[in-house]
């Protein structure tokens, strides 16, 4: 699978690699290092990134060796701010056409693989409309084969846990503002330090739902105090713990 997938970028060379850090596009950077295509690691910051995110992904493309090339975009000033069930799909065109606008004769290549169709992904029909590719989608590599892979070559994120941006973290209607994601990155990074590095904080109105795997549940109430104290802080009125744990796109249901 590994030189299935050398090859293919090595063929669809010159490459833009959406880059968010994340163990499938750091993946897929690597091995285009690996091939010797020429590509760039490119990171459309829209502001919905978590607590350190851009700076580790900085960090980890240096180490790769491969150029990393960050563009800023105001997304709160598309369709994403209304927050529509589709705001994956407006979002992801807009990484899409700053990518096309930097590099318009290369192909984008994004981390999108088999385990992901499990689950709706409004972004991906942005992803067909405009031509970009998916090596992992092509070759037919689930997420757990894409760790292992990572693993075998030595990348540091092989084990990160998958994260979203976060405006899912908001109900699907209720508008994004700055300052919603920014208490709700600042709520994460708080908890982070705390020693849950698998979490989502989801913020309905003044109500933050902290969701943790199962097996960290126990350990959040005996921080509870701690927890209310700090995000009370941040401008939450009340302060809850999800019995039913960490569940990736929970807010899809």
């Amino acid at each position: 699978m590994r030189e299935k997938l050398k090859s293919y970028l090595a063929e669809h060379s010159p490459l833009v690699i959406l880059y968010s850090g994340g163990v499938d596009s750091t993946l897929l950077c690597a091995l285009a290092v690996e091939a010797r295509a020429r590509a760039v690691a490119l990171t459309v910051d829209t502001g919905l990134l978590g607590e350190g995110e851009l700076e580790e992904a900085r960090r980890t493309a240096r180490s790769l060796g491969i150029e990393h090339v960050v563009k800023e975009v105001d997304i709160l000033s598309s369709p994403v701010a209304q927050n529509p069930r589709d705001r994956c799909y407006h979002c992801k065109l807009a990484v899409i056409r700053s990518a096309r606008a930097l590099y318009p004769t290369w192909n984008i290549v994004e981390g999108t693989n088999v385990s992901d169709l499990s689950q709706p992904r409004p972004g991906i029909r942005a992803l067909r409309e405009h031509g970009v590719l998916s090596p992992y989608l092509e070759v037919g590599i689930t997420k757990d084969e894409i760790r292992r892979m990572a693993e075998d070559m030595g990348l540091k994120c092989a084990s990160k846990p998958s994260s979203a941006c976060l405006a899912s973290r908001i109900p699907y209607g209720e508008p994004i503002t700055h300052e919603k994601i920014e208490r709700i990155r600042r709520a994460e990074s708080e908890l982070r330090q705390m020693g849950f590095l698998q979490l989502r904080v989801r913020a309905h109105g003044g109500v933050a739902r902290i969701e943790v795997p199962i097996e960290d549940l126990a350990r959040a109430l005996e921080h509870r105090e701690k927890i209310a104290r700090s995000l009370r802080g941040l401008g939450f009125s009340y302060i809850t713990l999800d019995l039913e744990g960490f569940r990736s796109g929970s807010m899809d249901i």
